[in-house]
């Protein structure tokens, strides 16, 4: 019982060190690689055929929701892992349209 505890608990600290990391990086993208609002603008363009003039006003408030998020939610709750997961997803989402004009 007590192993499969910890083993529960260190999928969720991976889980939500995982999201930290991926959003630390797209911080680093906005900082040190100047495309990356065009690639994201134009690559969101081509996939939904909708252009979003203050995407990365939109980028920025997501990354700073999700950090809060993440400080702050139990870590216990099915749901809170969900969320999470869910946020880690979108998080893969942008750096995958910031790499790249596709």
């Amino acid at each position: 019982m007590f192993i499969e505890n910890n083993k529960i608990k260190m999928k969720i600290r991976i889980l939500y060190l995982s999201h930290t990391i991926t959003a630390l990086m797209i911080f680093a993208f906005r900082i040190f690689y100047r495309q990356t609002n065009e690639n994201v603008f134009n690559n969101f363009y081509k996939l939904f055929n909708y252009k979003i003039p203050e995407i990365k006003s939109a980028i920025y408030f997501f990354l700073i929701m999700s950090l809060i998020a993440n400080g702050f939610l139990n870590k216990g709750k099915v749901i809170n892992q969900i969320i999470i997961l869910l946020l880690l997803i979108i998080n893969c989402l942008i750096i995958a349209l910031s790499i790249k004009t596709w």
